[in-house]
């Protein structure tokens, strides 16, 4: 009955629905046409890569086709959209539209907008184009990246300058990955960009402020084949940029310094090398770097899309490593803490995609969002960062809508990327937007503010006495008495909104749940909608208290649970007004208080000194077995200490054994008889009370019967050897034969 009763409260509140990010998207982008790009082109990769920052969204198409203002038609060459963050517009960013074109570089097939980063609280902005091919070799890919930065743009263009010099770079895709890293003083450091089909091994440039002189890192002596420079981060510790860079096709993600040994040229000191132990699974494939524990120190986030849990379908993982600082010897100390992986048991490669994307519930703690794109029409789990790491149990996920924009068995492939979280609404939370590049659009989410609701019930007294006891029966006896409930409830934003609002929440107040001994109005429970804003505000509730002497050790509980109403958080259009309860844990708000029952001694708790004597009354050991029908036992119970409340005395048979006859205050069990001794009201120094036993004895038989009797109270027992009186009759068969 409990589990039934649970199962229906924890049904009747939203445990678990979600949090703060809407579940539905706000806004829907779709890859607009206009004279410089074309509608018509029915894959453009729209949404492959996209930058939110606090005053637009930038999109990337990296198979979008243009006609250039200078230039003839490139297919296939990538846009990049600049859109209107609370609208659905979307334009080709004129500024990087006119970015410097290459010198004798195909145009079409570049891929430009494959890979975005930024800042998102200025303009800082890099765009990629990692198939851009210069030359004669229409098969080598060198790659660029450009950046918008105030207003200027800002070439990376290593790759290129190396060509002139050697053929490594042919096919090196330099923007494959990209990320722009922070200093010490989390400010513009630099940017990182990814190269992995550099001379067979992969390898990275690094580009200091000043944006534009890459100094190239020295891998030759990496595994060939192996991708490094598939995935790119940073973390900084103790004033050190330490790179992060994936090599997912070996399966590792190295951790290293780069040390310049001259002016274009860096050697890896490698601090540690992760690996999984399964191969084949990517390991490296997304990467994500940030402060999720709140000690200061980026930690580090490894994708691993196609892990396997069965040996067949790609589930996907990400490996979740705390960073501990320099060690001893200098060297980044990392710590594996989760590996974290979704409920979907087919092939939906989670960890694909892996972004910071701020506090999103204010808690000091920085969170995580994680893709899995072939998850049914693709997702995004929220994780929430805490002292111990990511919360294992994800917070939310976001799913994709499908509004007349991709036909019924179309893969959206929705969560293959995920911008930054930037605050686009000034409402103090960050909103996060999602690319389903397949299907040609991307969903912005909005956050919704959280409000922490403060509730508190009280009883109006400290305890009852037991001294208020009722007598109804001869046989019963029960507490009565009247008391009320204090219900005080406010709230408090955790970030203040632009304007104070009164919310309604649904509260129910379960009282001394199983026992049912308080009611109001002959209710063991109370529901109610009550309006709640800054001001404490308080109502109070008579409750009727009626206890049984058997159950007066557990205090009367009361349990207040309480949860947000009549707040349209769920709808295409965002809510302004609305907010969103906040909650600590996965379990259900709730505020609870105890009334318990006082006895009339020094104490809380009574010092007893009970006694137990026994006899056997009209038999002795050995019984003579069919020498009598019945065997009639008698217990003694006294007590020379405090008032013993709830004296329980219990006899316990070996084996099974008809009760024939026993006090009126007594219990019969199979093989057990249990005694409320002076129906549980108090056994005073100095009272005996008597219990008698009758057995049936005909339907004994053996060589012995064991029993015991034991005495327990709601009290501490001074003595504990003489509660306790343990019995073996010997059991003998009367024989009418003469031996002569």
């Amino acid at each position: 009955m409990m589990i039934n009763i649970l199962n229906l409260l924890f049904a009747a509140f939203a445990v678990g629905a979600g949090y703060n990010i809407s579940p539905v998207p706000n806004v829907i982008f779709k890859k607009p046409g206009n004279r410089w790009t074309s509608s018509e082109h029915k894959q453009s990769y729209f949404g492959l890569a996209v930058h939110l920052k606090e005053s637009a969204l930038y999109v990337g198409a990296p198979k979008a086709t243009t006609f250039s203002r200078r230039y003839n038609t490139f297919n296939d060459s990538g846009v990049v959209y600049e859109c209107g963050v609370l609208s659905s517009s979307c334009e080709v960013y004129s500024q990087l539209e006119d970015r410097n074109f290459v010198a004798d570089a195909l145009m079409s097939g570049q891929y430009f907008g494959a890979t975005l980063d930024g800042l998102t609280e200025n303009d800082a902005l890099v765009a990629c184009t990692p198939r851009l091919i210069v030359g004669s070799n229409r098969h080598a890919a060198t790659g660029a990246c450009y950046t918008t930065v105030n207003g200027s743009i800002y070439n990376q263009q290593q790759a290129l300058k190396y060509r002139k010099n050697t053929m490594m770079v042919d096919s090196a895709m330099e923007g494959f990955a990209v990320h722009v890293f922070r200093n010490h003083r989390k400010e513009l450091g630099g940017i990182l960009t990814g190269m992995p089909g550099f001379n067979l091994t992969g390898s990275v440039f690094i580009y200091d402020d000043n944006l534009e002189d890459g100094i190239l890192l020295n891998s030759w002596q990496l595994e060939e084949n192996g991708y490094f420079g598939y995935s790119v981060a940073t973390v900084v510790v103790e004033n050190k940029t330490i790179h992060v860079v994936g090599a997912p096709r070996s399966g590792k993600v190295y951790v290293f310094e780069a040390k310049k040994v001259h002016r274009k040229m860096a050697q890896m000191s490698v601090h540690t090398i992760l690996t999984s132990d399964k191969f084949g699974d990517y390991y490296g494939y997304s990467l994500c770097t940030e402060d999720i524990n709140g000690d200061g120190l980026m930690d580090v986030m490894v994708g691993v899309p196609f892990s396997s849990r069965d040996g067949v379908s790609e589930n996907g993982a990400v490996y979740v490593y705390i960073n501990h600082g320099l060690n001893a010897q200098g060297m980044t100390a990392l710590e594996l803490r989760h590996i974290l992986m979704s409920e979907y048991q087919g092939s939906g490669q989670f960890g694909y995609s892996i972004t910071s994307v701020g506090d999103l519930n204010r808690d000091n703690y920085n969170d995580i969002a994680v893709g899995s794109p072939f998850e049914g029409t693709g997702a995004v789990y929220i994780f929430h960062g805490s002292a111990r790491g990511l919360v294992p149990k994800h917070s939310q996920v976001l799913r994709f809508v499908n509004h007349n924009t991709v036909q019924p068995n179309m893969q959206p492939m929705f969560g293959a990327s995920i911008s930054k979280a930037a605050d686009i609404d000034g409402n103090g939370f960050g909103d996060i937007a999602v690319g389903a590049p397949t299907a040609e659009v991307v969903h912005l989410f909005r956050t919704y503010p959280l409000i922490r609701p403060n509730f508190r019930i009280t009883f109006s007294k400290e305890f009852i006495s037991i001294e208020n006891a009722t007598v109804q029966s001869e046989y019963e006896s029960a507490i009565e008495d009247e008391v009320s409930i204090v219900v005080c409830h406010s709230y408090e934003y955790v970030y203040y909104p632009k304007d104070r609002q009164h919310y309604y929440f649904r509260i129910v107040l379960h009282l001394d749940y199983p026992f049912r001994r308080a009611k109001i109005n002959n209710e063991s429970s109370y529901e109610a909608i009550e309006q709640i804003s800054q001001n404490v505000s308080c109502f109070i509730l008579d409750v009727s208290i009626r206890a049984s002497f058997r159950h007066l050790t557990k205090p009367v509980k009361a349990v207040l649970y309480y949860e947000i109403v009549n707040q349209n958080t769920s709808s295409l259009e965002f809510c302004d007004k609305c907010a969103i309860q906040e909650m600590k844990s996965e379990r259900i708000a709730q505020n609870e208080t105890n009334l318990v029952f006082k006895p009339n001694c020094a104490k809380d708790v009574c010092l007893t000194d009970l006694k137990l004597h026994g006899h056997f009354l009209n038999f002795e050991s050995p019984f003579e077995l069919n020498s009598s029908r019945t065997m009639e036992l008698q217990y003694n119970i006294s007590n020379e200490g405090e008032s013993g409340y709830g004296t329980l005395l219990e006899i316990k048979f070996a084996r099974n054994i008809s009760i024939v006859k026993a006090m009126a205050f007594c219990e019969i069990g199979t093989d057990n008889l249990s005694c409320l001794i002076n129906n549980g009201q108090a056994l005073q120094r100095g009272k005996v009370i008597t219990v008698n036993v009758t057995l049936n004895a005909t339907e004994l038989d053996g060589t012995e019967l064991d029993f015991e009797a034991r005495l327990f109270s709601d009290g501490n027992e001074t003595f504990n050897e003489d509660n306790l009186i343990q019995s073996s009759i010997s059991l003998v068969r009367h024989s009418s034969v003469s031996i002569v």
